[in-house]
């Protein structure tokens, strides 16, 4: 599944100057404490590829509901709903970057 949300996702190429927004752009998805627990680990892993793990994480949680997309309308209408708001950082990042060792 999550190899036919990435192709979909291909389909509704972003523009690069969206891509500039998109630190600020998870901000204001998920609460201000869910960012906070984020930058903390940044910090602490001195390493970016935490944010493209999250952000892996985000499409991974609404992969179903991207599958269902017809245009680049519903796409933003998926993450401009304020449904991301619940959010939780770490069991999401936890749960791709410990997938091996939670299966077995």
């Amino acid at each position: 599944m999550l190899e036919r949300a990435s192709q979909k996702a291909r389909e509704f190429s972003p523009r690069p100057s969206s891509l500039r927004a998109a630190p600020l752009t998870l901000a204001s998805l998920v609460q201000v404490e869910e960012v906070l627990h984020l930058w903390d680990r940044l910090v602490a892993y001195d390493d970016l590829t935490l944010l493209s793990v999250m952000a892996v994480a985000i499409f991974m949680f609404r992969s179903e509901v991207l599958l269902c997309c017809k245009n680049k309308e519903e796409v933003m209408a998926v993450f401009e709903n304020g449904q991301l708001a619940r959010l939780r950082t770490i069991p999401m990042l936890q749960s791709l970057l410990f997938l091996e060792h939670l299966k077995g």
